[in-house]
Order: structure tokens, then C-alpha cells, then sequence
């Protein structure tokens, strides 16, 4: 059966190639289309932008490729541009079988299901549940009793089959490794530091994630990791099919939750680059552990071996620089500053640069909040800061906190055009207009002393650009067009990779 997977971008590269670097390629799609081929199916994908021709660009796909099944994945703020995909779709082919997996189709599906252009939801992950979708639709079947999808029954669609969740997926070596090529013509630079996932599930509860939200979807053990064997297996077929990348994401929510997995990690990627004339280089993110904070001597051991095996750069989420937001607001790790500090310093003594990620305009956060944010972040000597204005993802506890507090509209959410680049909270503490301006001039606050002058104004007027996507994407394919302009655009451009400008960080969407 043919499937036709699709995909949204909302800052985009170009309507053509919207995606920069391989690193955007998200891991939930691209599983299931996968695993559809795996199956014996046939498939293609189209990615969308808020400023592609979704009719003549469907019509296109379905007239050559013949789909039977559309695949659509969205978070909440990308929902109003997958609907009316899906609604284009229905109306150039009705008897199309449309489903919809994603955050929020999981964590919202009493919502969802009310759309007319939809006939299933998946809810949770969907490596298997879609696979078997396939196979009863091929079969001439009315697809019934497939765990973890919600299926319409008529026309009506006041009837919906819902069964129960899926368990989590157990073991990750089960599944495949993503066909890439689905993505070439997606990707302006598909050798630019691919990334391969290491594992699924977070062991934290912070408030504005979905991590909590999606644990209590299934049952089965949420936190989940690959055998480093794996691992590695995946990263030498993407070297073989692809010799010129030269550095590799490790994609986990933290690298950290496992101590032993990071020593033996650290050891066969050492042994690893030893076998390779070129070696590779690796980042990865990692939220410091307490186990590994109170032990000094394993947290040299891996961040030593680390060093060795070619990881030049961890990213941390700090989120703020109050201990009192983090405690009672994001419920974070409890780590004081000094130990988020102290972490940082001994990384970079290991040759291994930090990345931060903050996160601000959150509720009840004040200005002085915000500026100590600053302080510690620059106490932490990272390689970059990358920040964010605080999105309450449906779903999430945070969510809920500032709907019942009269924070936000769920129209605003749905139709937001420039997320976590523009606030969406009625805070009276810290308003819209401040947050918006600390949001421009974050890299003056935070770089001045450090970074030159041309560097913080380059930087300074990207994040004034990227309050409008379309003009921002615009201005980066500029800088692209030419050789001149690329190497102005790379001497100011971090090496480093941001998670955060590329796909949801979030665990992989189906």
C-alpha cells in the first residue's frame, strides 16, 4: 500500500529545502515510515511550511505517488496548518484513510477527534500500532482493535472506536534505523551532524513538558535506552552511506540517567574513532544527576572519557537562574546554581564545550528572576546560551496553571505564528512588551565582555528576525546564496549544535 507521510516546518530553511541540517529530521515520522516500508509498503513524505502551496504541492504528490493512507504528525502549534493539509487532502481524494499522531493528538484527543478530516488518532507511540493500521486497510478491512488508535466508525463522526493505549515500546533495538533518503530533498545540508537516537523518556517531572503528560498515556517502563552496540551499528551505516559528516547528535532527553551507560558509551565511541582515520565528534544533551554531582571522581571518569571519544559539547537545560522558579515553578532537578556552575567548569576543564538552554516570561517569574537567570549563565561560561520565551504546550501541568490563573487564550496557542519567540502569558509581573525586549537583546546581557561587539549585534538582530519566520527565513537563505555570504553567516554562526533550532524536543512525535 502506498503511505504518504507528512511533515511541518515553522522556521523553515526555504519552502523547498525547510529543514537546514540533518539534525531536524525528527525520529517519531520518520520510525513509522520506516517501519511501513519494513512492512512492505510504500512510501514518500512532503514537508510543509506556513508559507507553501499546500493545494498544488498535494495535489502533485497524490497525483504521482497514489497514496491510499496520509500519515500527519503536529504539536499543538503546528495543528492549524496540519488541518488544513489534511482537510486540502480529503477534498482532492475523500475515501483517503487520514490519521493523526503527535503530542497533540496524545494530549488532546477528545479535541482532535471532533476534526470531520480526520478518520483515526494515534495516541502515544505509534511504531506498531501504524504498521498494523496499514496491513487491515490493505487487507480490505475496516480497521478495528489496533491498541493505541482512535478510529472513526461512520460518516457522522459521532463514532469512534477507542482503544486502549499500546504499552510503551520496550526494547528500542527493535526498531529501525530511519531511512534518511526520505529526507534528502527536504534538508538543505543533510551532512551537517545527523543524529541518531539513543533513547526515549525522561526521568524528570518538569512542569512545562510533555514528558510527564505522555508518561501516564501507557503502561511500561517510559525511560528507555539503546544498547550502545546499537548505537553505534546506526552510526556507521550513516558514515557509510554518507562519508562526509563529520559529527553525530546522540538524541536523548539526558545522556546522565544512567552512569554506567555513559562510561560504556564513552568507552566504545573512543573505540570507535580510534578505528576511523577521520574521527567523528558528538554532542549530547545531559541534565546533571545527583549522583553524579556528589560523585566527583565518576563525574571526571565520564566526563574524561567523553572527552576522549570525541564529544565536544553537552547541552544543559538550566532554564532559569532562580532557584526558587526552578524549585516551585518548573520543577526541576534540585540543584543549586553553585552545582549547575561547578558542572559547567568541569566540562569545559575536559576540553568539552556547554551549551545552556533558558527558558523565561514564565509564570509568577519577575524581572530580577530573569536577570539572575542572566548571571548564571554567564557564570557558566557556555559556548552558547540559547534562550526561549516560556509556550505552555497543552497538556502540560504549567498549562493548566496558567489557564486557571487567566494567563493565556487557546486561540492565541493554536494560531501562534512565532513560538517561544513571542509571549503569549497576560503576566502583569513581567510583561508582554519586556519579555519581547529581553528576548532581542538577550545576547548584549549575556555576551557582553566575552563576545565581540559585531558578534552580540549579528546575533541580536537574528533574534529580532526570528520574531517573523517568513522574513527570518528569507534572510538565512540570503546569507546561503553565496560564497561570500556564507562565510560571513558561518564565522558567526555556533558550530555547536541547538536541539532548539531544530524539530520538538520533545519525546518523538508519532
Amino acid at each position: 500500500m502506498n503511505v504518504l507521510g507528512v511533515y511541518s516546518v515553522e522556521n523553515y530553511f526555504s519552502i523547498s529545502t525547510p529543514m537546514d541540517i540533518a539534525t531536524e529530521i525528527p525520529f517519531g515520522i520518520s520510525i513509522v515510515l520506516t517501519a511501513l516500508e519494513k512492512g512492505g509498503n510504500r512510501v514518500d513524505l512532503i514537508v510543509f511550511t506556513s508559507a507553501s502551496p499546500i493545494h498544488s504541492m498535494l495535489l502533485e504528490a497524490m497525483q504521482q505517488f497514489q497514496p491510499r493512507m496520509l500519515c500527519l504528525t503536529a504539536v499543538s502549534t503546528q495543528y492549524s496548518l496540519i488541518r488544513e493539509v489534511a482537510m486540502t487532502a480529503k477534498k482532492i481524494d475523500p475515501s483517503l484513510f487520514i490519521i493523526l499522531g503527535g503530542h497533540h493528538a496524545s494530549l488532546q484527543p477528545e479535541k482532535v477527534i471532533q476534526d470531520p478530516c480526520l478518520d483515526a488518532i494515534c495516541i502515544g507511540e505509534g511504531d506498531l500500532a501504524v504498521v498494523e493500521l496499514a496491513s487491515q486497510l490493505e487487507a480490505g478491512r475496516i480497521p478495528s482493535g489496533i491498541p493505541g488508535l482512535w478510529i472513526k466508525r461512520d460518516a457522522s463522526g459521532q463514532n469512534w472506536e477507542k482503544n486502549p493505549p499500546n504499552r510503551f515500546f520496550a526494547d528500542l533495538d527493535q526498531l529501525p534505523f530511519i531511512n534518511r533518503k526520505l529526507w534528502s530533498k527536504w534538508t538543505h545540508d543533510e551532512n551537517k551532524m545527523p543524529s541518531v537516537l539513543v533513547g526515549r523518556g525522561c526521568p524528570y517531572r518538569c512542569t512545562y513538558c510533555s514528558n510527564h503528560a505522555m508518561q501516564k498515556l501507557a503502561k511500561g517502563k517510559y525511560v528507555r535506552f539503546r544498547s550502545v552496540d546499537n548505537l553505534i551499528a546506526e552510526i556507521q551505516t550513516i558514515i557509510t552511506d554518507n562519508p562526509r559528516v563529520e559529527d553525530v547528535y546522540l538524541e536523548v532527553e539526558t545522556i546522565g540517567v544512567y552512569p554506567d551507560y555513559c562510561l560504556e558509551l564513552g568507552r566504545k565511541l573512543l573505540e570507535f574513532n580510534t578505528l576511523r582515520e577521520r574521527p567523528l565528534s558528538f554532542g549530547a544533551n545531559i541534565a546533571p544527576s545527583k549522583r553524579l554531582l556528589a560523585q566527583k571522581h565518576l563525574l571526571e571518569e565520564i566526563l574524561g572519557l567523553f572527552s576522549k571519544a570525541g564529544v565536544r559539547f553537552l547541552n544543559i537545560g538550566l532554564e532559569s537562574g532562580s532557584e526558587r522558579v526552578r524549585k516551585e515553578v518548573l520543577r526541576r532537578p534540585d540543584h543549586s546554581n553553585q552545582a549547575i556552575i561547578d558542572f559547567c567548569l568541569c566540562a569545559k576543564s575536559h576540553g568539552i564545550d556547554i551549551n545552556l538552554f533558558i527558558l523565561f516570561g514564565l509564570p509568577t517569574e519577575t524581572p530580577a528572576d530573569y536577570l539572575e537567570t542572566v548571571q548564571v549563565a554567564r557564570a557558566c561560561k557556555p559556548n552558547r546560551v540559547y534562550h526561549s520565551i516560556f509556550f505552555p504546550y497543552p497538556g502540560t501541568d504549567l498549562y493548566f496553571q496558567a489557564m486557571a490563573q487567566g494567563l493565556i487564550d487557546d486561540n492565541v496557542l493554536i494560531n501562534n505564528k512565532a513560538e517561544r519567540a513571542r509571549p503569549v502569558l497576560n503576566s502583569q509581573i513581567f510583561p508582554r512588551y519586556r519579555v519581547m525586549f529581553e528576548y532581542v537583546i538577550f545576547p548584549i546581557r549575556c555576551y557582553r565582555g566575552v563576545w565581540s561587539i559585531r558578534k552580540i549585534a549579528f546575533a541580536t538582530t537574528r533574534n529580532l528576525l526570528s520574531i517573523y519566520p517568513g522574513l527570518y527565513a528569507g534572510v538565512r537563505r540570503l546569507l546561503s546564496s553565496t560564497h561570500f555570504t556564507k562565510a560571513l553567516y558561518g564565522k558567526y554562526k555556533s558550530k555547536s549544535f541547538s536541539a532548539d533550532e531544530a524539530h520538538d524536543r520533545s519525546v518523538p512525535p508519532v
